[in-house]
């Protein structure tokens, strides 16, 4: 008795010093084979926070939110009846299920599996919905996909438009050619430099829409971390809350959402003074100053791991910036990575390391010559001149796009964007189909 009162009084100590200190007590759903039980699991204040100052719209009319809005590794999350109530939708429970409607949007949420089934497809929640003051909470992304809405960010403002999503996309199924595979990778996408604004991440998520509405599998090259030392920026978007920071992940969602890829581009794509996306991390060139010891490497390849699982991004594959690593310490990467893109190689190679099987893969036909350039006639040559048998694999800057996307309103607010088809990804893209290409997926290559 004694001790088990010892243990009651510790008890009580712990939950009270969660409430001196100000933490949030939330509670997880979990089952007991009928009804759902919350068990309190507190969540400290750097994993959950309090967002003051965030406003959300619905369809032009300001949506007043009558519980806290929380912020975790850049993901927000809204309470979830209170807001439906806000957009006139309804919603009802039955045991572990939530049935909610909007409009001609119906949707059951699961919150025993964790999943959502909108027209008979059940589809995995991002994040775990928690319950904290007696009201239920959905990540802003899953709430999105759940009753099929469009965002449109406002950072000046810190404000989030919802609209009905009034775009109908039925992705294209292209006849597929094994023998002609072809692998696309957008490099460089980094919360910075030229993602730097809402604008541009929509125009992000424009490029986003066109490939997976045209049925093409594609990857992402992430850089986790931005920094620019002579501008006295250092963006980690895995440990810094803010409303652009969230913007940014949200697209990296968007991404996976649409059947991309994502692979980690390095940690920071520079050392020293130089500028991400620019400079080398890695040592293997005389060209960059770099620190060649194995504890330096292993530490910026752990750094780049750590920032997918903080942010619970999925990651395939990785690339070394400028493909720049020497032999030894791309042994170092292939324990780490089932996959790993590097050089210009015509074919994909298996390489065993100990138990685990590496997949290398090159991109043979490169990409536009420099960062600045868009004439396309340097990648068409190289396609036109392929040899048979050699992966169509190359790389391309979604930026590149940028001055062919205009991003406008409509009269409700509803963001819209018109996306020119003599873009560079669009002309680029006709030529592959002209001389018989299929886009693949990473996967795909492997088998």
């Amino acid at each position: 008795m004694h001790n088990r009162g010892c243990r009651r009084g510790i008890l009580v100590f712990i939950i009270m010093g969660f409430f001196f200190l100000g933490l949030d007590i939330c509670f997880f759903f979990e089952d007991n084979g009928s009804e759902p039980v919350s068990q309190s699991q507190p969540l400290l204040s750097y994993q959950l926070e309090k967002v003051n100052d965030i406003h959300f719209s619905f369809e032009k009319t300001p949506i007043k939110i009558d519980y806290p809005v929380y912020i975790n590794t850049n993901r927000f999350f809204i309470p979830l009846m209170n807001v439906v109530d806000q957009l006139h939708g309804t919603w009802t429970t039955s045991g572990n299920l939530i049935n909610l409607e909007l409009g001609n949007q119906k949707t059951e949420l699961d919150i025993k599996n964790n999943t959502f089934n909108c027209k008979n497809k059940i589809t995995k929640l991002k994040k775990k919905v928690f319950n904290s003051g007696g009201t239920t909470y959905v990540s802003l992304f899953d709430f999105i996909r759940m009753l099929n809405l469009k965002t449109a960010w406002d950072s000046t403002n810190n404000t989030i438009y919802l609209f009905r999503n009034r775009e109908a996309v039925q992705p294209e199924s292209p006849v597929k050619n094994p023998m002609k595979p072809a692998l696309i990778r957008l490099e460089d996408f980094i919360a910075g430099y030229r993602y730097s604004t809402d604008e541009n991440l929509e125009k992000m998520r424009a490029v986003v829409d066109f490939l997976y509405n045209k049925g093409i599998p594609f990857s992402v090259a992430w850089i986790p971390r931005y920094v620019d030392p002579p501008r006295g920026l250092d963006v980690d978007v895995s440990k810094q809350n803010t409303f652009f920071n969230a913007d940014f992940v949200y697209t990296l969602d968007y991404i996976t959402e649409k059947n991309g890829t994502i692979g980690l581009h390095g940690y920071t794509h520079q050392y020293g003074n130089t500028r991400s996306g620019s400079g080398a991390e890695f040592p293997g060139s005389a060209n960059f100053t770099v620190p060649d010891n194995a504890h330096y490497v292993e530490e910026r390849l752990e750094s780049a791991i750590d920032s997918a699982h903080r942010l619970d991004i999925p990651y395939a594959f990785f690339e070394a910036p400028h493909y720049i690593i020497k032999y030894e310490y791309l042994k170092m990467v292939e324990k780490r990575f089932d996959t790993i893109y590097q050089g210009n190689a015509k074919n994909v190679k298996k390489v065993k390391n100990g138990n685990h099987t590496t997949w290398y893969i090159g991109a043979y036909l490169e990409f536009i010559p420099t960062e600045e350039e868009t004439d396309i006639t340097h990648l068409v040559s190289r396609i036109d001149n392929l040899e048979d048998g050699v992966l169509a694999s190359f790389f391309f800057h979604a930026s590149f796009e940028f001055d062919d996307i205009h991003v406008t309103k409509d009269s409700t607010g509803y963001p819209c964007y018109t996306y020119s088809s003599e873009s560079p990804l669009h002309q680029i893209l006709r030529t592959f189909d002209e001389k018989g290409f299929t886009f693949v997926s990473l996967e795909d290559v492997k088998k």
